[in-house]
């Protein structure tokens, strides 16, 4: 479906991507809902550090969808040497592929140097989400901060 909504042409020579892009409302029908969300330029991610209950613990509190456009925020928090790094999803309302990408990519590259990825909270639909990529087997995720440094 995504792909006939990229190669559709409307009135003008712009693209429906671009068309979701640039529209604020809901587009009688010439757009999906949640690819005009996904695709939306104005959400940012805003990664808050926070303490961890171990010095060698890394906690960074996430708001704000976890996406290709945002990667760049979350680049520190997840090349932190810390040996567990703990992100708070609670306040991540989706998750793209890139996001999904990123978070696999993470967990593995820290796995393979002995550390931890650990993710707190998720909602339902990034929750839904990794389970549809099979990630959920993989990632680390916990109900609470406090289950998660036990």
């Amino acid at each position: 479906m995504l792909e006939r909504m990229l190669a559709v042409r409307l009135g003008s020579s712009r693209s429906l991507g671009e068309k979701c892009l640039n529209s604020r409302s809901i587009h009688n029908g010439d757009c999906h809902p949640i690819y005009d969300r996904a695709m939306g330029t104005t959400d940012k991610l805003v990664m808050t550090p926070a303490e961890g209950s171990k010095p060698d613990h890394h906690v960074y509190i996430l708001h704000g969808p976890l996406t290709l456009g945002n990667l760049f925020t979350a680049q520190e928090a997840l090349q932190s040497t810390a040996s567990v790094l703990i992100l708070d999803l609670a306040g991540v309302p989706y998750v793209d592929s890139a996001g999904v990408g990123a978070l696999v990519q993470c967990f593995v590259s820290r796995k393979k140097q002995g550390r931890r990825l650990l993710l707190i909270a998720p909602s339902d639909m990034v929750q839904k989400l990794f389970k549809l990529t099979q990630v959920d087997s993989l990632l680390e995720v916990f109900p609470t901060l406090e289950a998660a440094q036990k």
